[in-house]
């Protein structure tokens, strides 16, 4: 969510995207951890913080 937010919001949006990419990592870790698969979410949160990012 943080992630769509970053690109719809130019302002706030680099520091939704950092934080985007920090929720990101924290959520592959969280999913390594308990060993599940189900990575789609997590990649796009990752990839839509860093795209908010990087265009503000």
């Amino acid at each position: 969510m943080l992630g769509i937010l970053a690109i719809v919001i130019p302002w706030i949006g680099m520091v939704l995207g950092i934080i985007a990419i920090f929720l990101a990592a924290l959520a592959f870790k969280e999913l390594n951890r308990r060993r599940e698969r189900s990575h789609g979410l997590a990649i796009a949160g990752l990839v839509c913080g860093i795209i908010g990012t990087l265009f503000v």
